[in-house]
């Protein structure tokens, strides 16, 4: 259990200052995962200076940190994010330029459509004279990855330039590798371009199950009201549990009731990550009647045989937020596996607030750094302004400061920035 002495806090300019500097320390971690959840929790807050932090540090030469890095600047919407990505336009990988195209179909009202058009244009007249690095590839890939990234660049210039010559997605892909088909949905679905259905339209009736899986996902991206038609058709004609639980898990949005029946019929499966994806996309329903159908077999889920079926099941609490429930999770701090006892500390600390602050403190000194994690989370939902003052903000500093894990000191410090910026960062969570 980390053990250290109480600092006296200092002026709140002081804090940003070190919460930033933490991190700037977690992407020169040496752990690769450090550097890669610190990127990730920049991308959260999303602003100038996330994304000034990321273009400015080094990335060092593993392909998953910069993937990482630039995938997490394609989800920002800032102008600094933007400038961020042109650097990786001619990159050697792929896959980082199919997130600088992405994120520049996303940032373009900053910059208007004729800029990112010309950058996009630029970027598929040269796809061929780009030296692949064969690190990533396989030499008898590269020409494969060539002509997907061609097609992805020109759905992404499709959403700027109606102008441009159509790709012919379904004469294209035809044949095309299983994961080149499965990429590309989920790059329109990603991007979500004029012609999106058109081109999705024949993924609905892929040979693989997982395509059309994948395809429900990318409909429910798009979530208009001719999307929602398709899933609803995918649900009357799809017989493969994948695809219907995805199809009824995407229609949610905009028909509840037809998605909750869905739902809880596939409940019936021994595959446990499928119960656990149900069981949250059920803590979703708003509806009362959807609700008095679900929490029965959302409450018996929470001492279910599979570890993933009880998070889920606790994690669907969370979002229900059914005060009767509040033994079953207590009763699940006791549970022999971590993941489900962390993501009870999560659901507490949100269910009953300030009442949990003096457990929360000594979770935060857990051996186990995950739960010190967790219970970090936990102290910034909490809104007493008095307590926050006395209590959160210590701990917090205290913990971004001294905690021998850089994990746990950038969790620390994203918790701060997220409390003094009225929490911001975590709004709609």
């Amino acid at each position: 259990m980390p053990q250290y002495g109480e600092l006296k806090l200092p002026p709140r300019h002081i804090i940003i200052k070190y919460c930033w500097e933490t991190f700037e320390l977690g992407l020169k971690d040496k752990n690769d995962f450090v550097k890669t959840s610190t990127l990730t929790t920049l991308g959260r807050i999303g602003s100038a200076s996330a994304a000034e932090t990321i273009a400015s540090a080094d990335l060092g030469v593993k392909p998953q940190v910069t993937r990482t890095a630039v995938a997490t600047l394609a989800q920002m919407h800032d102008s600094a994010a933007f400038q961020a990505l042109l650097r990786f336009r001619g990159h050697s990988d792929f896959f980082v330029r199919e997130n600088v195209a992405m994120g520049m179909v996303r940032m373009r009202d900053l910059y208007g459509d004729t800029l990112v058009a010309r950058v996009l244009k630029r970027m598929h007249l040269y796809v061929d004279s780009i030296e692949s690095d064969t690190m990533f590839y396989e030499k008898s890939e590269i020409q494969q990855e060539r002509r997907e990234i061609k097609t992805k660049l020109a759905i992404a210039i499709s959403s700027v330039d109606p102008r441009f010559p159509d790709p012919q997605i379904a004469l294209a892909y035809r044949d095309a590798p299983l994961a080149a088909r499965v990429a590309l949905v989920n790059f329109i679905g990603a991007v979500k371009p004029p012609n999106a259905l058109t081109w999705l339209s024949p993924f609905m009736m892929d040979s693989s199950t997982y395509v059309r899986s994948k395809t429900a996902e990318a409909l429910g991206k798009i979530a208009s009201p001719q999307a929602y038609d398709m899933l609803r058709g995918m649900l009357r004609t799809q017989r493969r549990e994948e695809v219907v639980v995805n199809a009824a898990i995407a229609l949610m949005p905009a028909d509840e009731v037809r998605a909750v029946e869905v739902l809880i019929q596939a409940m019936d499966t021994y595959d446990e990550d499928t119960q656990s994806n149900i069981l949250l996309a059920l803590g979703e329903a708003k509806l009362p009647e959807s609700r008095a159908k679900i929490l029965p077999l959302v409450k018996s889920a929470v001492t279910g045989k599979g570890d993933w079926v009880r998070v889920g099941a606790i994690g669907a609490l969370g979002l229900i937020k059914d005060t009767t429930t509040l033994p079953l999770i207590e009763a699940a701090l006791e549970d022999p596996v971590d993941e489900v006892r962390e993501i009870a500390v999560g659901v507490l600390a949100q269910m009953k607030g300030e009442t949990m602050v003096d457990r929360l403190k000594a979770w935060a000194k857990d051996d186990q750094y995950s739960m010190r994690s967790v219970a970090l989370a936990g102290l910034g939902s909490l809104r007493d302004p008095v307590m926050v003052e006395k209590t959160v903000y210590p701990v917090l500093y205290n913990t971004m400061k001294f905690d021998p894990e850089m994990m746990v000191r950038v969790r620390a410090a994203f918790t701060l920035l997220n409390i003094i910026n009225d929490r911001k960062y975590t709004k709609g969570i």
